[in-house]
């Protein structure tokens, strides 16, 4: 019964990791893209 409780939450911490990692790499690569478009907006003006 312990096996299969720790199983569970082990399985629901590891989905959890993959979410926030994808949502931070989403986050940066969104953030990166902001701060390249502007620098190119100033460079062009």
């Amino acid at each position: 019964m312990k096996r299969s409780w720790a199983r569970r939450w082990k399985d629901r911490y590891e989905q959890l990791y993959t979410d926030l990692c994808d949502t931070e790499h989403r986050l940066i690569r969104h953030l990166y893209h902001q701060l390249f478009d502007s620098e190119e907006e100033k460079q062009a003006s």
